[in-house]
């Protein structure tokens, strides 16, 4: 389970460095256009300060601790399918879209795990 929460936070930092090079790639006019919803952002943004209230306040146990994590992967997911990045030239956006696709097996072992965790009998 180590293993496994330290991987999807390396992921997720990787996330966050993604969100930094695209600002960067916009200053150098590599990203041409950025679309967000600022609605969709909000809403985001407020789902996971929610989360992070909740599990400050009351710690999950390992299995809703996955089942949150999975429930934020597939909101967060949601809001950047919903927004559109557009590059200057087809390449970038092909590099990036194989940056972003290697990125998205975590969901997979997040929902593995978690089946694995609450179809083992407890002792």
């Amino acid at each position: 389970m180590f293993l496994l929460w330290l991987k999807t936070a390396m992921e997720e930092e990787n996330h966050a460095r993604l969100f930094a090079l695209v600002a960067k790639l916009r200053r150098s006019n590599i990203v041409e256009t950025i679309r967000i919803d600022l609605v969709d952002a909000e809403v985001a943004l407020l789902f996971v300060r929610s989360v992070i209230d909740k599990v400050n306040k009351t710690p999950p146990s390992v299995a809703e601790a996955l089942r949150i994590a999975i429930d934020l992967e597939k909101k967060l997911d949601g809001f950047m399918m919903g927004n559109v990045i557009e590059f200057a030239d087809k390449s970038y956006e092909k590099s990036f879209l194989a940056i972003t696709n290697a990125d998205n097996r975590h969901l997979e072992s997040l929902q593995q795990a978690y089946s694995r965790l609450v179809a083992t009998p407890e002792v």
